[in-house]
């Protein structure tokens, strides 16, 4: 359990983080768009975790010590500095904004403590007899995965869920950690210590590996609501690559003019990765992978976008010429020169993706998750329920490409009330539940001004679709208790 009183948050808004220029961006051989995290002052930046909107967080290094950091989506960065400690790291952040990581007193690598960070306070907490404790991952839940070591020595793996703790651990490893947890309870993690030390997933119960057949050493850091794995692979003392595992296939996240050494230590529901790259001279850098099908803007093959320490993000000026029209939302750039006429100046672009986009992408892995649902004891909600998305993501394409906006209706606000005793047993429904929530959540941060009738009429999709999908799970929870009383087993889940 939590053990320690919440204290006051620390937290202070030190620095806006912008794009240099929303050109400057590189395509990789995987489809993905790169960009630099790189914290002003800093001499090393590590980016551990992003959740559903785009959140990062990590730490950095200067001349004052180690903070941990928050990256807002709109280039606000918060520093993370636990009360009276000498050093911070932040390594996760759940979809609902918690953040969990370690602080220590002493720059040894024990007597670490682990902490929670949520609604602007701190809660230490430790794991009953261990000398060293850090928390890893926490999902929406709450629940917190990390690692602690014993008085001989050995880290071990543990889920802190409800104020109780529970070992995670590979069987007969003997040692190991728990890295990443996602929202239905399945956790990565290290099975084993030393340079043959492999990963593993823990899902309903029951213990995977994980190993790549081209790596002696393999670590999975984190895990999203799809089943999505990020991690490192290569030998324990590196260098490393980054992978991830989609759809139960492995690939390489390779970084443009491939460093020294990399890993992906973090992935959201989007898709997007984050992690450390370590330069030619040895320097550390964050980054931040955005699938290409999410990129803004047009990619220029040259050179890699790169998150500095700018106060404001600047446009890119035109030829001479009167000031160009307003561009996309963000921080406001400096306009063109006047002179004869010429291309229009454009501010820069926020770091994040545009609130509307997210929307559509929550829609569109809310669909996702309908599809692999089990329909049979569901009678007709999972269709309803995937027209209604069908028709939030097609309100939400009108609404980007500036189709007049509908009249406004009344507005129906969503539900999103999960029955407690169905939990576990309908995954896919329950991901299609926090995807519909995470779609309500960008609706809401995008300008009013923006949006017009647009946004009651996504808001209705989007509450018709959660009482579709709350009705599926109830009609099946009933169709199980008849058939029980009748036939015995229970009726198929998800």
């Amino acid at each position: 359990m939590l053990k320690e009183c919440t204290v006051a948050c620390s937290c202070v808004l030190v620095a806006v983080i912008g794009l240099l220029d929303h050109r400057l961006t590189i395509r990789a051989a995987d489809s993905y768009t790169f960009s630099v995290i790189e914290l002003h002052g800093a001499t090393e930046t590590v980016a551990n975790g992003i959740n559903m909107l785009g959140r990062v967080v990590g730490y950095y290094q200067n001349d004052t010590g180690t903070h941990g950091f928050l990256l807002e989506p709109d280039g606000a960065l918060v520093t993370i500095d636990f009360p009276g400690a000498r050093w911070t790291a932040a390594f996760g952040v759940n979809n609902a904004g918690q953040i969990v990581g370690g602080y220590g007193s002493t720059d040894k690598a024990t007597g670490r403590h682990g902490y929670l960070l949520s609604g602007g306070s701190f809660s230490s907490f430790d794991v009953p007899g261990s000398i060293d404790t850090v928390a890893r991952g926490i999902n929406s839940r709450g629940q917190i995965v990390g690692e602690y070591m014993t008085p001989d020595g050995v880290r071990h793996g543990f889920r802190l869920s409800g104020g109780s703790y529970a070992s995670v651990e590979f069987p007969e490893s003997g040692a190991g950690s728990a890295n990443g947890i996602n929202d239905s309870g399945q956790i990565v993690g290290l099975a084993g210590a030393g340079p043959s030390s492999s990963g593993f997933l823990f899902n309903s119960g029951s213990y995977s590996r994980i190993t790549l057949p081209d790596s002696v050493y393999t670590e999975p850091y984190g895990v999203n609501n799809l089943g999505d794995i990020a991690g490192q692979k290569g030998v324990s003392e590196g260098p490393f690559q980054g992978f991830r595992r989609i759809d139960g296939a492995y690939t390489s996240v390779d970084l443009p003019n491939y460093p020294a050494s990399w890993d992906a230590r973090g992935i959201n529901d989007l898709g997007q990765i984050v992690g450390r790259f370590i330069d030619r001279n040895g320097r550390s850098h964050g980054y931040r992978a955005t699938p290409a099908a999410l990129r803004l803007g047009p990619s220029e093959p040259n050179s890699p976008l790169r998150i500095s320490d700018v106060g404001v993000t600047r446009g890119t000026a035109g030829p001479a010429g009167p000031p160009g029209p307003q561009g996309p939302p963000g921080p406001a750039g400096p306009q063109g020169p006047a002179g004869p006429a010429g291309p229009a100046a454009r501010p820069g672009v926020a770091v994040g993706l545009n609130p509307l986009e997210v929307v559509g992408e929550a829609l569109r892995r809310t669909n996702e998750a309908l599809q692999r649902a089990n329909t049979a004891d569901k009678l007709d909600y999972v269709g309803k329920a995937r027209a209604d998305v069908a028709a939030g993501i097609r309100h939400v394409e009108q609404a980007i490409l500036g189709t007049p906006a509908p009249e406004p209706v009344s507005v129906v606000q969503p539900d999103f009330s999960f029955p407690e005793s169905e939990r576990g047993r309908h995954t896919n429904m329950e991901i299609a539940l926090t995807n519909l929530g995470l779609a309500l959540d960008a609706l809401e941060r995008v300008p009013r001004a923006n949006l017009g009738g647009f946004r009651t009429v996504i808001t209705n999709d989007i509450a018709a679709a959660a009482k579709d999908v709350v009705g599926g799970i109830n009609y099946a929870k009933a169709y199980r208790e008849r058939r029980n009383a009748t036939v015995g087993p229970a009726a198929p889940i998800d």
